[in-house]
């Protein structure tokens, strides 16, 4: 006959490995040959031992309640300040988007202000040198427009637009014109 060895389960404080039961007594294998009273000798131990290691055990499980409480209300104050600061961020971001779209209008209409007084003209021809197109220019518009004064038609630019490239070469190059 053996001495069977109770191995309680570890609660993670102290090791309990070969602790004997308070009140060890030998059990034969043998179903027949176990009574009553060892029956009940092995149940009054197994009672006097959850009598002795309940209470700590309660207060083991109570202190990893609680600290796993602490731990959870951290967590929870944590993913509060996270959704707070994601909020004001994300209104943060709103707001830097509505002032880029009214930047971009504003730009979008500063160049389409820029590009206002700029005419184009068709069909001037190519021996007409650089230098020499703002005279042919005013002296056209002079002759289309008679009655704008000549000391009144300031002419900023004048230059020719490269040619597209689905055009022939024989074609006319655009006249880009900007009035003052």
């Amino acid at each position: 006959m053996s001495r069977r060895r109770f191995r309680p389960s570890q609660d993670g404080g102290t090791s309990s490995y070969g602790t004997e039961c308070p009140t060890p007594m030998e059990i034969d294998p043998d179903p027949e040959k176990l009574t009553k009273s060892h029956l009940q000798l092995a149940l009054d131990a197994l009672s006097q031992k959850l009598i002795t290691t309940w209470p700590h055990s309660m207060d083991s499980l109570r202190k990893d309640v609680q600290e796993l409480c602490k731990r959870i209300s951290h967590g929870e104050s944590k993913m509060e300040d996270f959704a707070s600061a994601y909020n004001d961020l994300a209104t943060h971001v709103e707001q830097i988007e509505q002032k880029l779209t009214a930047t971009e209008l504003k730009l979008t209409n500063l160049e389409d202000r820029a590009r206002r007084n700029n005419l184009c003209l068709r069909g001037i021809p190519e021996s007409i040198l650089p230098e020499n197109l703002q005279t042919y220019v005013r002296g056209l518009l002079h002759a289309y427009v008679p009655e704008i004064p000549a000391d009144m038609l300031l002419i900023d630019r004048v230059h020719r637009l490269p040619r597209p490239r689905f055009l022939p070469e024989t074609a006319l190059r655009d006249v880009l014109m900007h009035i003052h």
